[in-house]
């Protein structure tokens, strides 16, 4: 079973690339509903 810092380091990676791909959608200006739910997403 993993560790709890495993875990985490995971889901950070996670978020960061949620942030990513809602930073790369902005810069296009396309689907604004699913940058949203990304950065919803990261934030968790």
């Amino acid at each position: 079973m993993l560790d709890k810092k495993k875990i985490t380091e995971e889901w950070f990676e996670r978020a960061k690339h949620d942030i990513e791909g809602a930073r790369l959608l902005f810069k296009e200006g396309h689907f604004t509903d699913t940058i949203a739910h990304l950065i919803h997403q990261a934030r968790r």
